[in-house]
């Protein structure tokens, strides 16, 4: 919701509660990795993404897995 009004301090900020909340929370990671990318922090989407990446794949999550790493490479990182 708070995404979707601009809000974007604020839905990272929810992520941030959430990822605590849950450290295993690999769509957490995911999301928060959109939002930062989008607001232009590259170096946090991309420790994000690499995170999600990582809970995606010991999840067994090939798909949000690959998502993440076409992130990941799209930011100019690795796993």
């Amino acid at each position: 919701m708070k995404y979707a009004l601009g809000d974007t301090q604020g839905t990272i900020a929810d992520y941030t509660t959430s990822i605590q909340l849950n450290p295993k929370n690999a769509d957490a990671y995911f999301n928060r990795g959109f939002v930062n990318r989008e607001r232009g922090e590259k170096q946090k989407a991309l420790v994000d993404f690499q995170e999600s990446a990582r809970l995606y794949k010991l999840q067994g999550n090939t798909t949000w897995f690959n998502n993440a790493q076409k992130r990941i490479r799209e930011l100019g990182g690795s796993l």
